[in-house]
């Protein structure tokens, strides 16, 4: 009786231990930056691809894309100088490049999206705002 009781702990035991080692282990891929936080205040950045180790239930892992981004608008209707509507569709191409400053201003990709909406909206009108409608419209424009 004694040697099932002591068994069923054993397993228990190394079922415990075989989790705590598969979720202190995480992997980052080439185009990924990982944010390693500890109660919310980042320790570490890691950039290069691989696997590494952390603390499980102290420390948590972000992670961030690398490569270019893209964040398509909805059209929206924009009126000209002469007040004609025109439908404006519109993309923005983003990369972050100091994924630390990234964390503190923005935090995360939705916040992003959100920013975008407004900033690239408010842009388009106002250059768009200033031109007749009979000219054609290229705008490229760094926000």
């Amino acid at each position: 009786m004694k040697k099932k009781i002591t068994l069923a702990i054993i397993i228990v035991i190394a079922f415990i231990l075989v989790i705590l080692a598969a979720s202190s282990l995480y992997t980052i891929k080439e185009d990924e930056y990982a944010l390693i936080l500890r109660f919310s205040k980042v320790e570490s950045i890691k950039s290069e691809a691989g696997l590494y180790f952390r603390i499980p239930f102290i420390e948590t892992v972000q992670k961030l894309p690398k490569n270019l981004q893209l964040y398509d608008l909805r059209p929206s209707d924009v009126l000209t100088s002469d007040s004609k509507a025109m439908s404006v569709d519109s993309y923005v191409l983003w990369r972050i490049s100091d994924p630390l400053q990234f964390y503190k201003t923005l935090g995360s990709i939705a916040e992003v999206q959100v920013r975008f909406d407004a900033s690239t909206y408010n842009a388009l009108k106002n250059d768009i705002g200033q031109k007749p409608d009979c000219c054609k419209i290229s705008c490229r424009r760094s926000v």
